[in-house]
């Protein structure tokens, strides 16, 4: 079940990353109501940090996963997909699969 739920997720964001690429824009935005969501990466070679502006530990491509565990400001902190845990993302360049704001 939980395949099919991570397929579901891959696919949305595969579409979130190519209206992206269709002309989408990335704007600052408020603080997500809930923080245990889903969102994606929607720009190529984002930053990911281990605080807030301070030391990038992975740049991300577009469409890539992050699950995120809190918020600050307009930082989202979450894990990647596959990938590095505890990693902050500015939220302009993140969105939920729907298109909202993470």
């Amino acid at each position: 079940m939980e395949t099919k739920k991570r397929a579901k997720q891959a696919i949305a964001g595969a579409a979130l990353a190519l209206a992206a690429v269709a002309g989408g824009t990335a704007t600052a935005s408020a603080a997500p109501d809930t923080v245990l969501t889903d969102c994606f990466v929607t720009t190529i070679g984002v930053p990911a940090y281990d605080y807030p502006n301070r030391n990038i530990v992975v740049w991300v491509g577009q469409g890539q996963g992050l699950f995120l565990t809190q918020s600050s400001g307009y930082w989202r902190k979450g894990n990647l997909w596959g990938g590095q845990s505890n990693v902050w993302i500015h939220s302009n360049y993140l969105r939920m699969a729907n298109g909202a704001p993470c």
